[in-house]
């Protein structure tokens, strides 16, 4: 569908985000996961595909009434596990990304986020726990973002089970090749889901009034602990048994476990002061 069918939703200002991009191996077959449409394809830069977790606080979520937005108290840290990929709109290839879990920051706002996920983007959701050095939700932006300072982020399950915990220093982007790699992840406004287990994949656009995905002021994060990210095998084993048990002709998923050897030493992490997304309803692809 064009943009005119998709009605506008919500608009979300969220600061402080903090991308771990992973490149994805060759062993592991990214079309068990990737919307089921020829519309969609896995987005590549210099031949490489990549699974992007972002974590960041949503600090301001404002409802479309139609004739203007109102803001609501539902700010909160989130984490978007996501599959970078291209949509084909408008007989174009755009860059998007696709959603392949969602967490939300326990409290109520997470509460009525998650219940809202799950009816809207019907992607597995959750409720988790975050500690970031940039602060509680609201605030994220309070301290600067500067040459050397320490940053540390870390996310749990509610039973206190690691997610995902880096540790380490902020640095500028310096080369070209830096520059460009960091507009590559943040500038993607076009939302892909593969709902209820990939049997309705669908989309929406995120441009509109408002918003804003610059890589201006994108710093990099360079590692001062061993990078833990536990959900990604955990999550993608599970996503991937979904889809096959789902699929018309389920092969065994046995040994698709076997398959997941992510090199975490080639993950570039980086760090955006802000984004601006404008949400639309998501239709069918």
């Amino acid at each position: 569908g064009n943009s005119q069918s998709h009605k506008l939703n919500v608009r979300e200002r969220h600061t402080r985000a903090l991308y771990i991009n992973i490149p994805v191996p060759d062993s592991v077959d990214i079309s068990l996961i990737a919307a089921a449409s020829k519309r969609v394809r896995p987005s590549t830069t210099s031949g490489q595909k990549y699974l992007s977790i972002v974590v960041d606080d949503l600090c301001d979520l404002e409802a479309w009434l139609g004739v203007g937005f109102l803001s609501t108290p539902m700010s909160g840290w989130m984490m978007k596990f996501n599959l970078l990929v291209d949509i084909k709109t408008e007989d174009e290839w755009k860059p998007a990304y696709q959603i392949l879990t969602l967490d939300f920051e326990r409290g109520i706002g997470g509460r009525v986020k998650k219940l809202g996920a799950i009816a809207t983007q019907k992607v597995p959701t959750d409720i988790s726990l975050f500690n970031m050095s940039c602060g509680i939700s609201g605030q994220s932006t309070a301290k600067d973002m500067v040459d050397g300072v320490d940053y540390s982020a870390e996310v749990r399950t509610t039973e206190g089970n690691m997610l995902l915990k880096v540790v380490g220093k902020l640095e500028s982007l310096t080369s070209k090749e830096e520059k460009e790699f960091a507009h590559f992840i943040v500038a993607r406004p076009h939302k892909v889901l593969a709902q209820n287990n990939n049997k309705y994949p669908a989309h929406a656009p995120e441009d509109g009034d408002g918003a804003v995905f610059s890589s201006d002021g994108v710093m990099k994060v360079v590692l001062s602990e061993t990078l833990q990210i536990p959900l990604l095998e955990k999550r993608l084993s599970s996503l991937i048994s979904n889809s096959i048990m789902n699929s018309s002709s389920p092969e065994s998923s046995q040994e698709i476990g076997a398959n997941f050897h992510f090199d975490l030493k080639s993950a570039i992490i980086l760090l955006q002061p802000e984004y601006t997304l404008v949400d639309h309803t998501n239709l069918g692809l």
